[in-house]
């Protein structure tokens, strides 16, 4: 398991002047004209082989069984939901058109998990609207934080980068010291939310499992489970599924928690990124167009496995 994590990049394919013409379309015509727009540049990179390449492995787990024009079709609707997903992040920031909209339920477990004052994380993948999402968390009190690292490169801006105001969440490089890890433990042991990425994995090649996931084995990590085992603090898998225009809900997965800390190995939690795993399957089942992590996560090697079609 020792390829994935290094190879992924989140340098912006478009340049800095191609998302500040997408902004000046939002300004002057709203979602409606910045949707249109899109339409056409998600053609332009959809014939990108290169671009194509990126979402290969994933496009030919979940559709194993499509000939090269409906690989191509899936590859544009792909590209077109992950558009409108940045399109309504930056709408959020810029005329403040977005709306978060989170189950009763979910919610209701989410503050009972967080008033216990033993820290919470906040676990999802890059799938739906998950950047927009995070400024509905605000049913959720005290301080929150989220594992992010931006690539020189990344010239696309958070919603409250549009607006100049402050930062929803203080911000923990994984590319740091020990990969954030001291400042993750410092938030949850303080009674504070950690939001972080359960579909990606930054530094040490020791901190991923093997686990199944579309018929193969994925490389996932697993240094969350354990730093919050490690604090006590409960784990929430969620994911934000984009509804239309600008909406987002927020759903709950899955709950880990553990009576005491397994200690570092990683057997120890295997049960709960298999958890993970199989809590992103279903996502992909329901919104198979809404999963962006453009990058091969599986072992090589491997020919995709038959897995279900359901769209």
């Amino acid at each position: 398991m020792s390829r994935g994590p290094r190879r992924w990049s989140s340098r912006s394919l478009a340049s800095a002047f191609a998302h500040r013409l997408f902004y000046a379309f939002i300004r002057l015509g709203g979602l409606p004209l910045a949707y249109l727009m899109l339409a056409f540049v998600a053609v332009h990179y959809t014939l990108k082989p290169s671009v194509r390449a990126r979402s290969r492995a994933y496009l030919g787990r979940r559709f194993p069984h499509s000939g090269a024009l409906a690989r191509l079709a899936h590859a544009y609707r792909l590209h077109l939901a992950f558009g409108k997903m940045l399109i309504d992040r930056a709408a959020l920031g810029l005329v403040g058109r977005g709306e978060v909209l989170a189950e009763a339920a979910a919610t209701e477990r989410l503050r009972a998990l967080n008033a216990r004052g033993r820290g919470l994380v906040l676990l999802t993948a890059h799938a739906g609207g998950w950047q927009l999402a995070l400024a509905g968390l605000g049913f959720l009190p005290g301080k929150k934080h989220v594992l992010y690292r931006r690539d020189p490169g990344d010239v696309d801006r958070q919603s409250f980068e549009h607006e100049g105001g402050p930062a929803p969440a203080a911000f923990i490089d994984p590319g740091g010291p020990f990969g954030g890890s001291l400042e993750v433990l410092s938030a949850l042991r303080r009674g504070e939310t950690v939001c972080a990425m359960g579909d990606r994995v930054f530094g040490a090649d020791e901190n991923v499992l093997g686990v199944s996931f579309l018929g193969g084995q994925a490389a996932l990590p697993f240094a969350l489970y354990r730093m919050a085992a490690a604090a006590g603090a409960p784990l929430a898998v969620v994911f934000a599924p984009r509804t239309g225009p600008g909406r987002v809900a927020i759903e709950l997965a899955e709950v880990v928690e553990y009576a005491a800390d397994p200690g570092r190995g990683p057997e120890a939690y295997r049960p709960a990124v298999t958890a993970f795993a199989r809590a992103l399957e279903g996502f992909v089942a329901r919104h198979p167009y809404q999963f962006f992590n453009f990058y091969d996560l599986w072992q090589p090697g491997e020919a995709p496995a038959a897995a279900k079609e359901t769209a």
